[in-house]
């Protein structure tokens, strides 16, 4: 089964303002990150559609789009929740997949294996999230926490869930995933974010030259 995706790339971009762009435009190895973010999820095997949420706060990743093979969805920019739930009902499927477009180390795989884990834990909304730990050892600075399973985490902002009920203001059963996979936990929210995707990219296209 496919479902839609829905990447949101709408928000101000206030905590990396120092780039001088909008967010899902910032240059990665000669790419805007949320084109990294669109390459994962067309080469997907359970994505259907791609649509993306833009807003007055990002005209220029707008622009960008134009050219793509996504669906553009304009919202107001001002507040995330009317806006998500506004994305939802211009979407298809039953279930829908999320992710923000500040993360360019996502993966086919990845998605895939979000998408499975879904379907497998029979609740209505599933999150990844990652160790609070983990991201702090790599540099990183979280601004909140929660616990998952016992364990202090930080979600990631990526998630599958039931459209239909989420648009009937139905409560959702809620189920997590707590991951060290890096293709799932980056977002670029900062410079040293942005350093270790760079990093993390690079290598990974030596390991595939076979350097």
């Amino acid at each position: 089964m496919k479902i839609d995706a829905l990447i949101t790339a709408g928000g101000k971009g206030s905590r990396i303002k120092e780039i001088g762009t909008e967010k899902p435009m910032i240059n990665l190895l000669g790419r805007p990150i949320i084109d990294y973010v669109i390459d994962a999820l067309k080469e997907s095997s359970h994505i259907k559609d791609v649509y993306i949420s833009v807003s007055p706060n990002t005209p220029l990743t707008k622009q960008h789009l134009k050219n793509k093979d996504v669906i553009i969805i304009d919202t107001s920019g001002e507040e995330y929740c009317v806006d998500l739930n506004y994305s939802m009902s211009q979407m298809k499927t039953e279930e829908v997949f999320i992710c923000p477009a500040d993360m360019p180390l996502l993966s086919s795989s990845g998605i895939d294996f979000v998408i499975e884990g879904y379907y497998n834990s029979g609740v209505h909304s599933y999150s990844v999230a990652a160790p609070y730990s983990l991201l702090v050892s790599l540099g990183i600075s979280p601004t909140y926490s929660l616990p998952v399973n016992g364990v202090k985490s930080v979600f990631c902002g990526v998630s599958v869930l039931d459209r239909l009920d989420m648009l009937s203001m139905r409560s959702l059963s809620e189920g997590y995933v707590l991951t060290e996979n890096i293709e799932l936990i980056i977002n670029i929210n900062t410079i040293t974010e942005l350093k270790i995707a760079e990093e993390v990219l690079t290598s990974s296209k030596r390991s595939s030259s076979g350097d």
